[in-house]
């Protein structure tokens, strides 16, 4: 798939296994966060949790890979950063193979491209949360080629670790669109 289409529901969600930045640096699995924790963001104050909720029903989900190694799995309605100024984030949806997004791997935010934008991958429960101060997270992994592995254990030595820049805002909210 090139697109993010419009199918599959709009909700703005991440599938239960993916890895969410804490603001102490951990990462722990969306589906095993509670509400009242601190995630991280692109910045140095941290976003609070402050409602989780999972998805009544199943909803269809896809894989966005970028070029620099970063995966997440997430419906059409999730939001991702293009750059630094795009405080509300672009839906999955209106995103295209090429179109740039904002990564943070190990720490450094860095923009990439959509590699890979897939079919449906079935339908799962999905989570959205609902965020305090600048409503960014992170999430999502980074998957590294052999030779970026090799580079970051060498000039880090130890697991590096990544995702998207990823925004809670929710489809249809009059002040986003």
């Amino acid at each position: 798939g090139t697109g993010g289409g419009t199918g599959g529901g709009i909700n703005p969600c991440v599938v239960g296994d993916t890895p969410i930045e804490q603001f102490d640096g951990e990462w722990k699995r969306i589906d095993a966060c509670q509400e009242g924790t601190l995630w991280a963001d692109v910045g140095i104050e941290p976003n609070l949790l402050t409602k989780l909720k999972a998805s009544p029903r199943v909803a269809k989900v896809r894989r966005v890979r970028s070029a620099n190694g970063c995966e997440v799995v997430c419906t059409d309605g999730e939001s991702f950063m293009t750059n630094r100024t795009d405080y509300r984030g672009t839906f999955l949806h209106r995103l295209r193979i090429n179109d740039p997004v904002l990564t943070k791997i190990d720490g450094r935010v860095v923009q990439s491209k959509i590699a890979e934008i897939s079919e449906y991958l079935g339908e799962e429960i999905v989570y959205t949360p609902s965020l305090s101060n600048s409503k960014l997270f992170i999430g999502g992994e980074w998957k590294p080629s052999w030779w970026q592995r090799m580079i970051s254990r060498v000039r880090t030595g130890r697991k590096v670790r990544g995702g998207f820049v990823l925004h809670n805002r929710k489809p249809g909210d009059p002040f986003f669109d």
